[in-house]
């Protein structure tokens, strides 16, 4: 379900899609806490990136909703968020908008 969600409906045309998607990713990443930091959301902060305009919110959107629920499940057993996602995925989520902007990726549509 999680693949299916990263690779199809991430990406989808429709923005109630890329937001619905986005909300499930952060449901399941409260039951696959490990699979979430350490498969799904390094695949999505390279997707951040994309020339596809879609791709990119959708991406950005989950990064956030993933975040979030890894977020949720550490204050929940009193830990620093640290131990669900390394420090390089950590930084990478702190450097988007900067690497939006250096790439030029806010201008056009």
């Amino acid at each position: 379900m999680i693949d299916h969600l990263v690779t199809m409906k991430i990406s989808h045309w429709d923005g109630v899609i890329r937001e619905l998607a986005a909300r499930a990713l952060h449901n399941l990443a409260q039951q696959a806490p490990e699979f979430s930091a350490t498969q799904v959301f390094p695949r999505l902060l390279s997707m951040t990136l994309s020339p596809d305009l879609h791709m990119r919110h959708g991406s950005i959107l989950a990064c956030a909703e993933v975040a979030y629920a890894l977020y949720k499940l550490a204050a929940q057993e009193n830990r620093p968020v640290t131990d669900h996602l390394d420090e390089q995925a950590v930084q990478g989520l702190k450097q988007i908008h900067q690497q939006l902007y250096d790439r030029q990726l806010y201008r056009g549509l």
